[in-house]
């Protein structure tokens, strides 16, 4: 068998990409809060994430679950009283948390496009052939 050229070896080793698997979760996380990390990494491709954004991810799955804690406990509480104001207080606080975490591990439907690529795609929308669709899923449910 022809050996082959180091030239011949160095094309082929630029066209084998070396797997990369999705962050894995730490140890010890609840269960809702792992649901959130396994949904999270699996929407987003398995390079997006690095092992030094691990404490970062783990805090904005635990602000999620946390706030759909609080969501099913506002719904079951009354809106006249004093909990039911706290209670949206404290969802709003973690939204906001929610979303700086997103932004900070650039994960916002913002962060993932261009200016441009964004512009382009505005301008093809059509809110009235949306609004449309909306209704007649809605129709069919």
């Amino acid at each position: 068998m022809p050996r082959k050229s180091a030239a011949a070896l160095t094309v082929v080793g630029h066209a084998i990409k070396p797997a990369v698997s999705p962050l894995s979760p730490p140890d010890g996380l609840p269960g809702p809060v792992l649901a959130v990390w396994a949904a999270t990494v699996a929407a987003l491709p398995a390079s997006w994430f690095t092992p030094e954004q691990s404490p970062l991810l783990e805090r904005y799955s635990r602000h999620v679950s946390r706030a759909q804690e609080l969501e099913r406990w506002i719904a079951e509480t009354d809106p006249l009283t004093p909990t039911y104001a706290r209670l949206v207080s404290l969802a709003a606080a973690e939204t906001g948390r929610i979303l700086a975490l997103a932004r900070s591990m650039r994960m916002t439907h913002q962060a993932r496009h261009k200016a441009e690529t964004a512009a382009s795609a505005v301008a093809k929308h059509s809110p009235v052939r949306t609004i449309e669709v909306l209704l007649e899923q809605g129709a069919r449910e």
